[in-house]
């Protein structure tokens, strides 16, 4: 009898409180779904790469090494940085891409988790490592890069496909050119078939 009058206590409480005993946690989460919906979605096909930066007193000429200073590596690629940037700003990002199977790679996936992208379409290529952008920088912050594109050489317009879902949902589609022309074409297309604004970075 006890355990029936506490319950009834309960149910009359929450009929004059509004609420209904024991939803408190599924209203916190029905916010948090709220506020995921009202963030922009934004779809980003593009490269996944490191970036493994030297410092040297100046740019070498053909044939010369210099010796440099400071090293360091930070993630990059142009797809990967805007895909990012716009997750950082407020956005929902899914991102397609391909990153080898390695250390690049699974430092690339868990900074991605780390800024919320959803990646369920991000490919891990066993074929091509991933790709890697080789950053000599002079004293007056010239810089001279050369870049493997690795497993961003293979993201192809199947790839892009298999995302088709997030274009159905997608508000706007980021690419580049630091990918395969099939790929981007593929995007563009389907970009096209959901009436969604395609951005286009002309970069490299």
């Amino acid at each position: 009898g006890t355990w029936f009058g506490e319950r009834a206590t309960q149910r009359a409480r929450a009929a004059r409180d509004g609420k209904a005993p024991g939803r408190q946690g599924n209203v916190e989460k029905d916010a948090v779904d709220e506020r995921a919906l009202m963030k922009p979605r934004i779809l980003v096909v593009g490269s996944s790469n490191t970036d493994l930066r030297v410092r040297v007193p100046r740019i070498p000429t053909p044939g010369e090494t210099v010796l440099g200073s400071e090293f360091g590596s930070a993630a990059g690629g142009k797809g990967a940085n805007q895909a990012v940037s716009a997750a950082r700003a407020g956005a929902q990002v899914t991102l397609v891409a391909r990153v080898g199977e390695d250390t690049f790679g699974q430092m690339a996936l868990e900074g991605f988790r780390k800024d919320g992208l959803v990646l369920d379409y991000v490919v891990i290529d066993r074929q091509q490592p991933s790709g890697v952008a080789l950053i000599l920088v002079g004293p007056e912050g010239q810089a001279t890069i050369a870049v493997a594109p690795g497993a961003n050489s293979r993201l192809s317009a199947a790839d892009v496909q298999r995302a088709s879902k997030a274009f159905e949902t997608a508000q706007v589609v980021v690419v580049q050119l630091e990918i395969p022309l099939t790929a981007v074409q593929r995007a563009v297309e389907l970009a096209t078939l959901h009436r969604i604004p395609v951005i286009l970075n002309p970069a490299p």
